[in-house]
Parts: C-alpha cells; structure tokens; sequence
C-alpha cells in the first residue's frame, strides 16, 4: 500500500494488484469505461466506505462518490435525504419482508 503517495487509489490495499479500470478511489471514474470481460473493483462495499472514511480530508475532496460506485452512491444519498419518518416505515416494510422470507425458507427446509 502506497499511503504516501498523490493518487487517493493508492490508499486502496487491493491496490498492487488490482487491474479494475474503474476504481471507486480514481477521481476521474466518470472518464473511465469497463468493457465486457474486464476486470471490476471486488472490494466490498462497507471496506470502501470505512477506507473513504480514513482518507484525508484533501484526498476526500476529490473523490465524487465517496469511495463509492456512482449507482451506491445515489442510493445513499437518497437515504442521506430521507425523512427520520419515511426511514422509519422503510425499515419496518424490510423487516416485514425479512421476516416473511424467513418464514418461507423455514417452510421450505420443513417439507423436505
């Protein structure tokens, strides 16, 4: 890992051997494509998020998403600009399903 250097991806630990041509830690990602067959960032999400939150606040300033994929990063936001009381039925509609989804896995495993 590379800490010391310019580039915010070097801070990356996938980073030496990494060949993903959009990296969530490249400040021009919106410039780069990922042709078909071409390699994808395999670092997961919530590593990206805590690795953004350990950049400095320079390096920070340039990244356009957070360490995050453009996608991600429109859903959190999202989130981010939600009402405490619309979070609060999202969250009670997921545990709804959650449960509901447990039920029928549960089901399922009986009947066999």
């Amino acid at each position: 890992m590379r800490r010391g250097t310019g580039h915010s991806f070097h801070w990356c630990p996938r980073f030496d051997f990494c060949s993903a041509n959009r990296c969530p830690f490249d400040p021009e990602i919106e410039k780069k494509t990922t042709l078909k067959g071409e390699e994808k960032c395999k670092l997961a999400k919530k590593r990206r998020m805590r690795l953004w939150d350990s950049l400095p606040e320079d390096k920070k300033a340039l990244l356009p998403y957070r360490g995050m994929f453009k996608r991600e990063f429109l859903a959190w936001k999202r989130w981010q600009d939600m009402p405490e009381e619309e979070k609060t039925r999202q969250m009670a509609k997921l545990v709804k399903f959650q449960k509901r989804d447990l039920l029928h896995a549960n089901q399922g495993e009986s009947g066999k």
